[in-house]
C-alpha cells in the first residue's frame, strides 16, 4: 500500500485487529444465530432423510430483525455516531434495494424474452429456469454488484471526471492566478504580466469583509440551516468593486449599476442568492475593518466558474468600496516559455505575492487521485472477493433445487457437457446484469458529481459499461463455476434419489 500511496507509512497497528475479529464475529452472530437455532430444534430423522426443513414466517421476520439491529451496532462500532451510523445503514439499504430492483427486473426482462427459446448449445431454458430463481439470484446479483459499483465508481470520479472537467475549461483558460497584490504594485505587476501573457491582462480589487445584517435584522450561522449559507456567514467574504460588468458575468435578474448611484448598491452571485434568500431589493450590511456598510441589491448575476477568471459573490460600484484597504488580484494565461520565468521575477521583484501554478495543482491533483485511487480499489478488490463468495454461497445453499432440476434434465436425456454449458451461462449472464447494474450505479454517481458539483455536462461512457459487464461475467463464472460442475456431474441415480428423497 506505501508504493501506492507514494509515501512513507507506518507500520499497521495490532490494535485493528481484535476489532477486526469482534465486527466479523457480530456479523456472523446477527445473521446465522436465528437460522443456527432453529436448525438445532430439527428432527434427527428429518435431517437423515436429507428433508427439506420448512420455515415458518415469524422465523424469517425474526431473522431479519436479529440481522437489521446486529448491522446497525456494528455501523455504531464503526462511526461512534448514532446519525452518521443510521445514515450509513440507510444508505447501504437504500442501494442494495434500489440494485435488487434493477437486478429483478432485468431477470424478468429476459426471461419474457427468452420464453419459450432454449439456450443454443445447451438445449435447455436457461432464462426461465434463472426466473424461477429469482429471489436467490437477486440476493447473489446484488452482493457482487455493491463490490462491482465500488470499483467502477473510483474509475469514474477518478479519472472520468477529471478529463471532462479539464475538457470543459476553455484552451485559453488562465493558468496563473497571482494574489496580494499591493495597490502601489498594480501598475508594474500588470506591465510584467503584458509581457508575456496571451491575452489582456485584467487585475481586480479585493476587500475583506463579513456580512452581519440582510434587512437591518443580525444574522449568525444559526440563522440558516444550509451548510454552505452558514459557512458564507461565519467568514469573511471577498468583495470588489468595478464600474463596468466582468465579462465572465451575466445579469440574471435585474441591472447594472447606474452611472450615478443614489444609494450604495451590490451585485450578488445567483448561488449566494439563493443560499441566504437573498433578492432584489433586499439590503445587506458588511462589517469592512470594523465599518458597517449597507447596499441594496440591484442585480443577481450568474458566473462561469469554469473560465478560470477571477470571480466574486459580491461587487459593489467603484465610489462604494474604494475608500476600503484592499489588495488585488488577477488570473493571467502565460505563454508556456515565458510563464515560470515571468512568475520568478514578480515574485523576486515583489516578495509579498503569491503566485499560483494551476496547471500544478491540476497535475498534482491528479497525481493524489490517482494513487488514493489505487490503494482503495486495491481494499474494494475484497469488496468483489466477497461478492464472489456469496455467489459460491448461494450456488452451495440451492444445491438441491439445482440437483433437481439437473435430474430432471438428465432424465430427459441431457449430458453432461450441455449441463455444464446451461451452469455457465446462467453465471456468465448473472455477473454480466450485476456488472450492467453496477456500471449504471457508477455512471449515475459521475453524472451526479459532474452536474451538482463540478457544474458541466457529463455523457454516458460505453466503456464503463462494457467493463461492469465483462468484469461481473469473469467473476461470476471464476467463483461459481467449481461449485455448478459438482451438481453436473453428480451420478444419475444417486441425483435422481436425492432429488426425490
Amino acid at each position: 500500500m506505501a508504493e501506492l500511496v507514494g509515501v512513507d507509512l507506518p507500520l499497521a497497528g495490532l490494535h485493528y485487529l481484535p476489532m477486526g475479529i469482534l465486527l466479523s464475529a457480530l456479523l456472523l452472530l446477527g445473521f446465522a444465530a436465528v437460522p443456527t437455532w432453529y436448525a438445532l430444534r430439527a428432527p434427527a430423522v428429518a435431517v437423515i432423510r436429507h428433508q427439506t426443513l420448512k420455515s415458518s414466517r415469524g422465523q424469517l421476520v425474526l431473522s431479519v430483525l436479529f440481522g437489521v439491529f446486529t448491522a446497525i451496532a456494528v455501523c455504531l462500532l464503526i462511526v461512534n455516531n448514532v446519525v452518521l451510523a443510521l445514515l450509513l445503514f440507510a444508505g447501504f439499504m437504500g442501494t442494495s434495494l434500489v440494485f435488487a430492483l434493477l437486478f429483478w427486473g432485468l431477470l424478468k426482462a429476459l426471461a419474457y424474452l427468452g420464453k419459450g427459446k432454449k439456450s443454443a448449445g445447451t438445449n435447455i431454458a436457461v432464462f426461465q429456469s434463472m426466473s424461477k430463481r429469482a429471489s436467490t439470484l437477486v440476493l447473489q446479483g446484488v452482493s457482487l454488484a455493491l463490490g462491482l459499483a465500488a470499483l467502477l465508481m473510483l474509475a469514474v470520479v477518478q479519472g472520468d471526471l477529471i478529463d471532462r472537467w479539464q475538457e470543459a475549461v476553455p484552451e485559453d483558460a488562465p493558468n496563473r492566478f497571482v494574489f496580494n497584490i499591493q495597490p502601489d504594485q498594480v501598475e508594474g505587476v500588470q506591465q510584467t504580466l503584458n509581457t508575456a501573457s496571451l491575452g489582456s491582462v485584467n487585475l481586480y480589487p479585493m476587500v475583506r469583509g463579513r456580512l452581519s445584517a440582510i434587512n437591518g435584522e443580525v444574522i449568525t450561522a444559526d440563522t440558516f440551516t444550509d451548510e454552505r449559507a452558514r459557512n458564507t456567514v461565519e467568514r469573511e467574504l471577498n468583495l470588489s468593486f468595478a464600474d463596468t460588468l466582468p465579462t465572465h458575468n451575466t445579469i440574471a435578474v435585474g441591472s447594472w449599476f447606474d452611472e450615478t448611484p443614489v444609494q450604495a448598491e451590490v451585485s450578488v452571485e445567483d448561488g449566494v442568492a439563493e443560499r441566504l434568500g437573498i433578492g432584489l431589493g433586499d439590503k445587506l450590511t458588511f462589517d469592512i475593518a470594523g465599518t458597517p456598510l449597507t447596499a441594496e441589491i440591484t442585480s443577481i448575476r450568474e458566473l462561469r466558474w469554469d473560465s478560470m477568471e477571477v470571480n466574486f459573490f459580491m461587487v459593489f460600484p467603484t465610489e462604494v468600496l474604494q475608500s476600503f484597504p484592499q489588495t488585488w488580484i488577477t488570473s493571467v494565461s502565460l505563454q508556456d516559455d515565458k510563464a515560470i520565468p515571468v512568475s520568478r521575477e514578480l515574485v523576486r521583484d515583489y516578495p509579498n505575492l503569491t503566485v499560483l501554478d494551476t496547471e500544478l495543482v491540476i497535475t498534482q491533483l491528479r497525481r493524489i487521485l490517482g494513487q488514493v485511487g489505487q490503494a482503495v480499489q486495491f481494499v474494494f478488490l475484497f469488496t468483489v472477493a466477497a461478492g464472489g463468495l456469496v455467489v459460491v454461497a448461494c450456488v452451495m445453499t440451492g444445491a438441491r433445487v439445482r440437483t433437481r432440476e439437473a435430474a430432471i434434465y438428465r432424465a430427459m436425456g441431457a449430458s453432461t457437457a450441455q449441463l455444464q454449458r446451461a451452469a455457465w451461462l446462467e453465471l456468465s449472464v448473472l455477473g454480466a446484469l450485476a456488472g450492467l447494474v453496477a456500471a449504471i450505479a457508477a455512471q449515475g454517481l459521475g453524472w451526479g458529481v459532474a452536474h451538482f458539483v463540478f457544474e458541466f455536462e457529463y455523457f454516458l461512457s460505453p466503456m464503463h459499461i462494457v467493463a461492469g459487464v465483462v468484469a461481473g461475467a469473469v467473476v461470476s463464472v471464476l467463483f461459481g463455476a467449481w461449485s455448478v460442475n459438482k451438481v453436473c456431474r453428480a451420478p444419475v441415480m444417486q441425483t435422481l434419489r436425492q432429488a426425490t428423497a
